[in-house]
């Protein structure tokens, strides 16, 4: 069964409508749709997200036009030279007509140079479409790194920096830039004929990067989704520092997909999930309902919880998306025995399973709390993922 994802309403369980929220949340002077205003979030927070179930729309047309809202105006390469530019100076304009005639004139050491004195920004967006690719051919295309010569360089570029129109720009060409860009430590120390690049993985591309038409079929493919999970895994935390959430991918990863059944929980469990169904996106999802007064949690089904695992639930849940240490737990809970000992530390760890019980048995799926375990490098503790209640 597909988890359903919920979404939060006040406690006193008042909520707008889907309508409402359409007319309420704008980004600049674009009105955003439900689904929209749910990737705004993630992609600001830089958490990639998986989308999923069927779609009535084109989505490669709601991503680009996502994007586009995402970034406004901002120009796809900046300009980090010496040389002093106009006020009118556009970057992404110059670079291009620049490029198409340095490649044209085999100018290598031209090029050399408009590479090092320009860098990419946010705005750079790309879709992969997996279809009807296999779970090998879709981790090779996300993790591979490729080396190339200027000569490679040059002939690479002429076919993807045609116009397709009369006043179109190149619509193509600053993925293939954007991407050497971002390995100029690679370069050799000053220009020379033997200058050669390397490409980033997929998976590190700064920008926004849309996987398109994922599928899973058999084991065999399961086996490379899961590869694949693990190697999203280690582009999402910095080494050492995993427990608090620290990315350090350059840009944001969206994956769509058909079925959340067909694909190995280590892969799903690196996204946020977001479905695509007609009547989730209309705001029709359940709503989880929180009751002081009584203790009680509301979402497909009702629980009341004692008041020391509700005091419990809303500690955790205002400090959602954060560390929250078993001595800060102790202190909160019992005010009254400042820094408790072993004895609390059982008694938390318990309500924290009835708790995790509760919120599965009322429907809610996924595991929402994190433990972090105590070492002597740091203390133990718990987070609260405040992105799966929306």
């Amino acid at each position: 069964m597909k988890p359903v994802k919920p979404k939060i309403v006040s406690k006193d369980n008042s909520s707008p409508s889907a309508k409402e929220q359409i007319k309420l949340t704008k980004y600049g002077n674009v009105e955003l749709t439900p689904l929209a205003e749910k990737l705004m979030v993630f992609a600001k927070e830089d958490k990639s997200v998986l989308l999923y179930g069927d779609y009535a729309g084109d989505l490669f047309v709601f991503m680009t036009g996502f994007h586009d809202v995402l970034h406004g105006l901002e120009p796809i390469f900046e300009y980090v030279g010496k040389k002093k530019m106009p006020m009118s100076f556009s970057p992404s304009e110059y670079l291009t007509k620049k490029m198409a005639k340095v490649i044209s004139d085999r100018d290598h050491e031209r090029i050399y140079e408009l590479l090092r004195d320009f860098e990419r920004t946010d705005n750079t967006y790309l879709e992969v479409d997996c279809n009807p690719d296999d779970g090998k051919t879709v981790f090779e295309k996300l993790t591979c790194v490729n080396h190339f010569t200027q000569e490679e360089f040059i002939d690479e570029m002429p076919p993807v920096m045609k116009k397709p129109r009369k006043h179109e720009m190149y619509p193509y060409w600053e993925s293939f830039c954007t991407d050497i860009m971002a390995n100029k430590d690679n370069f050799s120390k000053a220009f020379s004929n033997a200058t050669s690049y390397r490409s980033q993985s997929l998976l590190e591309r700064k920008g926004t990067l849309f996987v398109n038409n994922l599928t899973c079929n058999g084991s065999e493919d399961k086996r490379w989704f899961k590869a694949l999970g693990k190697e999203i895994k280690k582009c999402k935390y910095s080494e050492g520092e995993w427990y608090i959430s620290q990315t350090k991918r350059d840009g944001w990863l969206v994956v769509a997909i058909d079925d959340l059944d067909d694909f190995p929980q280590i892969f799903v469990d690196q996204f946020e999930l977001v479905p695509l169904d007609a009547e989730t996106i209309e705001g029709d999802e359940p709503a989880l309902r929180i009751d002081s007064n009584l203790c009680t949690l509301g979402f497909k089904s009702e629980v009341k919880l004692e008041p020391i695992v509700f005091a419990l639930f809303e500690l955790l849940f205002e400090n959602k998306d954060s560390f929250v240490t078993t001595k800060d737990i102790h202190n909160s809970l019992w005010p009254e025995k400042q820094n408790a000992g072993s004895v609390y530390d059982q008694q938390i760890y318990q309500h924290i399973g009835i708790l995790r019980t509760a919120l599965k048995g009322i429907g809610i799926e996924g595991e929402i709390i994190t433990t972090i375990s105590k070492s002597k490098f740091k203390e133990g503790g718990y987070i609260f993922h405040g992105n799966m209640i929306h």
